[in-house]
């Protein structure tokens, strides 16, 4: 009878451990999942609002005599541009995200399956899946990687020409 009862207890002590990392799993794909789209967002915003700022900027020095200058030395179009291309990248990021997360919602038929998927490969025929997920995984982080490279140019851009203006 003991046998019998201590069985049954480690059979429901695997049970809760499973549970308890299916559920662990799951939050940390939530957590990862709001992380990132809080900083496509943040990438998106700033981006967007640094190109309405250089456009504002340059219209409210149109009347002036630096306007030439700003022109022929320190060429505005370098700075927007950078930031219409961190505005693409970041874009990009939000849907190589978004497949991202589709794979991954494919990719779990059960409590662990998607660590095992990711450490061991092919479980249950799903070689072309985990090749997916991690192209859309490198592809998303790259993207945001890039878009945050061309806001700080563009915002390098724009101090020279602030410069240049406040100099003359």
């Amino acid at each position: 009878m003991s046998d019998e009862r201590n069985e049954a207890d480690l059979m429901q002590v695997r049970r809760d451990e499973s549970d308890w990392w299916f559920q662990l799993e799951r939050d940390t794909l939530l957590f990862s999942k709001e992380y990132g789209q809080s900083t496509i967002k943040s990438l998106i915003t700033i981006n967007g609002g640094a190109i309405i700022a250089l456009l504002s900027f340059l219209a409210s020095t149109v009347n002036s005599i630096k306007t030439e200058n700003i022109f022929i030395n320190a060429h505005p179009e370098t700075a927007f541009w950078s930031f219409a291309l961190g505005l693409v990248f970041a874009i990009i990021s939000g849907g190589m995200g978004y497949m991202n997360f589709q794979f991954v919602n494919q990719s779990m038929p059960g409590p662990n399956g998607l660590n095992k998927y990711i450490l061991y490969g092919d479980v249950a025929g799903w070689s072309n899946k985990r090749f997916a997920l991690i192209l859309t995984s490198w592809v998303a982080l790259i993207c945001t990687l890039i878009s945050g490279a061309f806001f700080i140019f563009g915002a390098w851009r724009c101090a020279t020409i602030i410069e240049l203006v406040s100099s003359k």
